[in-house]
Formats: C-alpha cells, structure tokens, sequence
C-alpha cells in the first residue's frame, strides 16, 4: 500500500498569504485616497482660475466686478449656501457658460453646505486700507484644501495694509478694478 503525501497548504501559510494580502491592500488604499484628495484639491485650483478669468472678462465688459449676493454666511457669497447663486451675474451676463464651478465634495455628495466652499465678495474701493485709486476689488477664497493646511502651497494669496485673507482661506486670490 502506497501512502500519498497530503498536498494542502498549512495554516500557518494560508495566514501569511492573508496578512501579506492584507498589508498590499492597506497601501493600496492610502495611496488611492492621497491621490484622490489631491485630484479634489486640483479641480479646486482649476475652477479658482476659470472664475478669475470670467471676473476679469466681466471686469474688461463693465468696468467692475459683480457684486455679491447677500446670504445667510454674512456679507460672503459662497457656493454651498446656494451654487445657483454663486456669481450669477457672470451668467446672467454670458460671461460663463453653464453652471459656475462648485466645490466637488458639494458635487459628489449633494451637500449646499459641508464647510467646503467658494467664496466671493466684492469690496469697494479703499476698503481695509487698499489704494482707493485701485479701485474696488474682489476676493475669491477656498476653505480647506484637502491635501494641505493653510495656506495651500499654491495659493496666490491677497492682502491690504490692515487684513490678510491668506489667514482666513486655504487658497485665496484677488483683484482690483483698475
């Protein structure tokens, strides 16, 4: 009688193919979600420079910025209070074709509001002692960046002699009128 050797695998090899598995799918995981936050971050900075180039046109066709809307986050207009609100006038005025760029966190989840927002003010001229002779100008500011703290590496910033809005938005720009 011929004995025929067992050809299964052993438990303590069945775990370390589990734990190996395990391990290679944790990476895979925190490198998914880095890359995700980043290409967040990157729409962010994308729609940022596609609004600054509608409120410059708008800015070239009427000699000022829009103004903003008045809501329910103070004298700000943001795009998660109302993203149907948020500049309007720049396509109410053509400038912008569609619908103006909203935060793609407020995209994916339906949220109007989950503290990820663009923000936008219009001030006027000589506010917090910028050169009246600029003009009035506006701010336009991203609040948490995902992929960095404040501020973000690429932001432009802006400030005038007694505020800095680097110090209130992740990212942040502005401009004057003249």
């Amino acid at each position: 009688m011929r004995i025929v050797p067992n050809k299964g695998f052993t438990i303590v090899e069945l775990l370390i193919v589990i734990v190996v598995i395990g391990i290679i799918a944790s990476i895979v995981v925190v490198a998914y979600n880095g890359v995700a936050t980043n290409a967040k971050d990157t729409r962010r900075q994308n729609d940022m420079e596609q609004i600054v180039r509608a409120l410059m046109a708008y800015n070239v066709e009427f000699g000022r910025f829009p103004s903003s809307n008045i809501n329910t986050q103070g004298e700000w207009e943001t795009s998660g209070i109302n993203p149907n609100q948020f500049l309007s006038a720049l396509r109410t005025q053509g400038i912008i074709g569609g619908a103006i760029p909203v935060d793609p966190v407020n995209v994916q989840t339906g949220a109007l509001y989950d503290g990820k927002v663009y923000n936008y003010y219009r001030y006027p001229a000589g506010s917090f002692s910028c050169d009246a002779a600029r003009g009035g100008f506006f701010i336009l500011g991203v609040r948490d960046m995902e992929s960095s703290g404040n501020p973000h590496p690429e932001s432009p910033g802006f400030a005038c002699d007694t505020r800095n809005w680097q110090a209130e938005f992740d990212w942040v720009t502005g401009s004057f009128e003249n």
